[in-house]
């Protein structure tokens, strides 16, 4: 997630690092824009030419315990936005895009060991985006608190929350493999504590239902004898990539678009996130009633 940079409005001094969403909000007072809180119109509504006669210049920086190939930026307003990572030059043209159409994705250069260094600059108006980002690629990622660095992405994972495990803010579908010996009996699968939308249970490379109500178990008959590759896959949820990650509060009735620009009190420098994936081994049983 690439949430935090440094800033200059079209010339200048770079401003100290912030989250990006409060650069939106001091940058739309500066200009006398209107704030995109809750009670603004959706842009649909503005029926404005959008002019955007301001260049905004962001400056990331990372570190990488290892050089990592085949990156890809995933961003909004990209056929606004030039950039370069590490001094060459970004072809924004997109390949694809993450999660939704307006989230474009787009080829970087090799992301080197050590410090690195992406700078955007983005054509800025009253009806500019300006959101969250995100590097993808084959990396983990490891959290300390409000900072954040790539590292090697893990081979194998254990039971228990899978954001500890190198995938902090990954939003998608995690299967779980293993392999099962079995006498030809049926089986009885329960996973008593995971955390996510639901669990999708195969058995050799055929889906056999889901585990989303109690009792969180799920009867697999017709069982082959011998060993028996079970996969279990947690659905995810998009909140540790796209919720409230600096919100406090845990006890909240309910929660608007200005939740993800609190202050005071209400925000963390250090990241907010959700436990994720199957949080306790799963439990099989042959002889059941």
């Amino acid at each position: 997630m690439l949430d935090r940079c440094n800033y200059v409005l079209d010339n200048g001094t770079y401003h100290e690092e912030s989250d990006m969403l409060s650069i939106d909000n001091r940058l739309r007072e500066q200009m006398g824009y209107e704030k995109r809180s809750e009670f603004a119109a959706q842009p649909y509504v503005d029926q404005e030419a959008d002019i955007r006669d301001h260049v905004l210049h962001l400056k990331f920086r990372f570190f990488s315990e290892e050089a990592v190939s085949g990156c890809r930026l995933a961003l909004e307003e990209a056929a606004y936005t030039q950039g370069e990572l590490n001094g060459n030059k970004i072809d924004m043209n997109p390949d694809g895009y993450y999660v939704d159409e307006c989230i474009q994705t787009i080829p970087l250069t090799d992301v080197k060991a050590g410090e690195n260094e992406l700078v955007l600059h983005m054509q800025f108006g009253k009806r500019t985006n300006l959101e969250w980002m995100y590097l993808l690629g084959e990396f983990g990622v490891q959290v300390m608190g409000p900072e954040k660095k790539l590292c090697k992405k893990p081979k194998t994972l254990y039971f228990g929350n899978y954001g500890e495990q190198g995938f902090p803010f990954y939003t998608g579908n995690l299967t779980y493999k293993m392999e099962v010996d079995n006498g030809g009996q049926d089986m009885l699968v329960g996973v008593p504590y995971y955390a996510g939308a639901a669990l999708r249970v195969s058995l050799n490379g055929v889906k056999k239902g889901y585990i989303a109500f109690l009792p969180d178990e799920i009867l697999i008959t017709d069982v082959p004898v011998g060993k028996n590759t079970l996969e279990i896959t947690c659905l995810g949820n998009r909140f540790n990539g796209f919720g409230q990650v600096h919100l406090i509060g845990d006890d909240l009735a309910w929660v608007g678009a200005d939740s993800w620009r609190t202050e005071g009190n209400s925000w963390a420098e250090e990241y907010q996130l959700k436990p994720m994936g199957i949080l306790r081994a799963p439990v099989i049983r042959t002889n059941h009633a």
